[in-house]
């Protein structure tokens, strides 16, 4: 489906986190309202990989959702997304 919308589209709504020079999770946005992330198993329950997707999305320099009702799913990342159930992103 983003590639109806274009790759400059799809690379606006990708976002890719690192470690070391290693992608450990990637997320995609959905509509504008719902990024949906994988995180890669070896570092789904890595306190400090969870604190900096999380510190990551809720910067309001961030700007990546388009209103107020934005959710973030990150299914098996306990972590991440205890983190972002504190800050109002997961539900």
């Amino acid at each position: 489906m983003a590639f109806l919308r274009g790759a400059e589209q799809m690379g606006a709504d990708l976002r890719v986190w690192e470690r070391g020079g290693e992608p450990v999770a990637i997320g995609m946005l959905d509509g504008s309202e719902v990024l949906r992330i994988s995180v890669a198993p070896e570092v789904a329950q890595d306190h400090a990989v969870a604190e900096g997707i999380a510190a990551d999305l809720t910067q309001p320099a961030t700007d990546l959702f388009a209103g107020d009702d934005a959710v973030v799913e990150a299914r098996g990342a306990t972590v991440l997304r205890r983190i972002l159930k504190s800050a109002g992103l997961d539900r």
